[in-house]
């Protein structure tokens, strides 16, 4: 508890020694691994955070969360192959898991896998319908495949919802 109060103040190295003092206390805790994770990777300590992510799965093989963070971590990388490994790892424990369904889009989308980019986007969409990066994700998609009408109906929605990069395509295209 202190841990995650610490992480949300951005008190880091308050976090990192309230979660070092929990896996002291219990060492199977899987939660903390994960949430220690997430402050070493928060302070730019990534071989730490892939090292409590990878704790967290040998304690806990069915955290999505887990997964998921890792495939952060390689997306941040550029490491396309790992973060769609992740990714995946997560949607066979939590199908219906939206930022994991949108992240292996951006994955497959920066591996140029367009077609596996639109139903990962569209997936997210169906979970979570008011994401409006994965609108603008899928426009911009739509757009290099040159449909238009796709494009600018997404981009619409994703400027409705106040996604701010939206607006900007729909004004560079003469529609704002």
């Amino acid at each position: 508890m202190v841990g995650m109060a610490s992480d949300e103040l951005g008190l880091f190295d308050a976090a990192i020694s309230a979660y070092q003092t929990a896996l002291h206390i219990r060492p199977g805790f899987a939660e903390a691994h994960n949430n220690l994770g997430l402050v070493y990777w928060k302070k730019g300590y990534t071989d730490k955070a892939i090292r409590e992510y990878r704790a967290a799965l040998r304690i806990n093989p069915n955290s999505a969360k887990s997964y998921y963070n890792l495939g952060q971590i390689y997306l941040q990388q550029g490491c396309w192959n790992e973060a769609i490994s992740e990714y995946q790892a997560a949607l066979r424990i939590e199908p219906g898991y939206a930022e994991a369904h949108h992240n292996l889009g951006v994955a497959h989308y920066q591996q140029g896998c367009l077609d596996s980019a639109i139903r990962e986007f569209q997936a997210a969409l169906r979970i979570s319908p008011d994401d409006g990066e994965a609108h603008c994700n899928l426009g911009m998609i739509y757009w290099e495949q040159r449909q238009v009408d796709g494009a600018i109906r997404e981009w619409q929605i994703a400027a409705r919802l106040g996604f701010e990069p939206a607006r900007e395509r729909l004004a560079q295209v003469g529609l704002s």
